[in-house]
């Protein structure tokens, strides 16, 4: 077969199974070139497929999981699976022999989610167990899976880089790689994924800044990206996110200053930008922000006052800004702040040697109410003790001074 042409060798490689060529194309040497030309030719270059690797039972929760990995022909092997099984370190795997190892192809036009690119694994492998996890890392022929509109991978055991092909999956909706070890920048090419709704890359290992592709992403209604070992500036370009709802970038290494980028996201709910590296709390359209329930704030370096209009927003339930360096005297507490039903309230700011009023009947629900932490000094306000619904109240760490007053039994 040496001496035959490479169209013929083509022909005779096209009626075998591709994922078994590319797993033996290094023992016939003769063969090589040829079987490296095709594999990397249309249409192998998009082939995605799944391999059992092991099995894996979860000491703390009992759970057991069969552990399946992506392979692509230009990375299956033995030495790929073999580094797969290696670099699992949830817990004790049960190892399959590598070199009795096959490879299930996933049909491209019905994989439109997690459970159906699994579909395959279910009806080509027995197993006992119907829960399967994933390991190693993500394949760039993932961006052939064009028909996905979810890739939930949330809790798996992935590592390495985020493809940049996954700019390429224009019709998904949710994007999920929360808690895996994903490292490295994010790809500029998610910013392609205009349709994406909910976007989580929390608790990642990634690195970088966000992309200021991201501004592209006008669909989207929650984005996750906290305890992503991100650093750099907030890129401007979200203030085109009209549609967030859940914006969350905390526990991260942000710096610099706050864009002025909330005017129109008039739906906006949740925004936690705590424990960062954030200064130069300037975000007066905030205050535009009139469905924000919870505004976490802590742990940064916020300093000078905080925008009055962060006081007027009406749904607002939780308002934490303890732990950073704000030491404005004058600021004067004006908002109604309104308890979310069976939600406590934490209010706070730090390092404040303003007094604190509450002269707003809209603290009339309020449940519980904290304070700690903070350099509040005077007399602790009579009005406090006119809040006849608290159920919680802690003033500590505060400079706070003169009598108690007897009106406190009312509470």
């Amino acid at each position: 077969m040496n001496d035959l042409p490479f169209e013929v060798l083509e022909q005779i490689f096209l009626q075998l199974d591709p994922f078994t060529i590319a797993k033996y194309r290094r023992v016939c040497r003769s063969f090589n070139n040829a079987l490296t030309a095709l594999l990397t030719a249309h249409p192998y270059s998009n082939l995605i497929g799944l391999v059992q690797i092991g099995h894996f039972v979860n000491e703390a929760t009992g759970d057991q999981s069969d552990i399946v990995c992506f392979v692509a022909p230009d990375c299956i092997g033995e030495g790929f699976l073999t580094n797969v099984q290696n670099s699992f370190n949830a817990g004790v795997l049960e190892k399959y022999p590598v070199n009795t190892l096959n490879a299930v192809p996933i049909n491209p036009l019905t994989a439109t989610n997690r459970d159906s690119v699994f579909d395959s694994m279910q009806t080509v492998f027995y197993t006992l167990f119907l829960s399967f996890c994933l390991a190693g890392p993500l394949p760039s022929t993932i961006g052939s899976l064009k028909e996905l509109t979810s890739l939930d991978l949330q809790d798996d055991y992935l590592h390495g880089p985020i493809p940049r092909s996954l700019g390429k999956l224009v019709k998904l909706i949710t994007l999920n790689l929360e808690r895996n070890g994903m490292t490295g920048p994010i790809p500029s090419e998610l910013g392609n994924l205009i349709n994406l709704k909910n976007l989580n890359l929390s608790f990642t290992q990634l690195d970088g800044a966000i992309p200021d592709s991201f501004g592209n992403l006008v669909n989207l209604e929650v984005l996750n990206l906290s305890s992503a070992q991100l650093t750099g500036c907030i890129p401007p370009s979200l203030a085109n996110l009209v549609d967030l709802v859940d914006l969350r970038l905390g526990r991260n290494k942000l710096s610099g200053t706050v864009p002025d980028m909330f005017g129109r996201m008039t739906k906006l709910r949740i925004l936690n930008l705590c424990e960062n590296q954030l200064e130069g709390l300037k975000p007066h359209s905030i205050g535009l922000c009139l469905q924000l329930t919870k505004l976490e704030c802590e742990n940064n370096r916020f300093s000078g006052s905080i925008p009055e209009s962060i006081f007027r927003l009406p749904l607002l339930a939780r308002l934490g800004f303890e732990r950073n360096l704000i030491i404005s005297d004058n600021l004067q507490y004006c908002a109604q702040l309104v308890q979310m039903e069976d939600t406590p309230l934490t209010s706070s700011t730090s390092r404040d040697s303003y007094q604190f009023q509450t002269e707003h009947a809209g603290l009339a629900k309020l449940k519980s109410l904290s304070l700690y932490g903070n350099q509040f000094s005077g007399v602790i306000p009579h009005s406090i003790f006119s809040l006849i619904a608290l159920e919680e109240l802690d003033l500590s760490w505060n400079l706070f001074a003169g009598r108690i007053l007897d009106s406190i039994t009312s509470l």
